[in-house]
């Protein structure tokens, strides 16, 4: 359903080359879901659907949820703002948490911790 095994690295060319660093985000964006072959939007709603009823099995989880719904989104509403968590700037924070809820059932402190400092960043801006 989301492939937990890779670890983002698109973030990391961001200054250096930012064109490679797009099509990298792009590229590991659908790695994530499973997609290379083709995009689907049912498929993809599917899986984000599981992804957000993951979060909601855990307390950081619900947390990261919460603090979704305080941010003012233009262009979105409450229903998807989750889509958010997978924008470019903040994709490669929210899928170290994806990994670790569905590796160790688990948020690690410092990944939750790292999302919801930027997540609060985009509430101040």
């Amino acid at each position: 359903m989301y492939d937990s095994l890779f670890k983002c690295t698109y973030n990391l060319l961001t200054i250096s080359d930012p064109e490679e660093s797009d099509l990298l985000y792009q590229f590991q964006f659908l790695q994530a879901f499973k997609m290379e072959q083709a995009w689907d939007d049912n498929i993809l709603s599917k899986k984000i659907q599981y992804i957000q009823d993951l979060l909601l099995t855990n307390e950081k989880g619900t947390q990261i949820l919460y603090q979704l719904n305080n941010i003012s989104l233009p262009l979105l509403n409450n229903s998807n703002n989750i889509m958010y968590l997978f924008s470019y700037d903040i994709f490669y924070l929210f899928h170290d948490c994806i990994c670790d809820l569905i590796n160790s059932n688990n948020i690690y402190q410092h990944h939750y911790d790292k999302l919801i400092e930027i997540m609060l960043l985009d509430i101040s801006t």
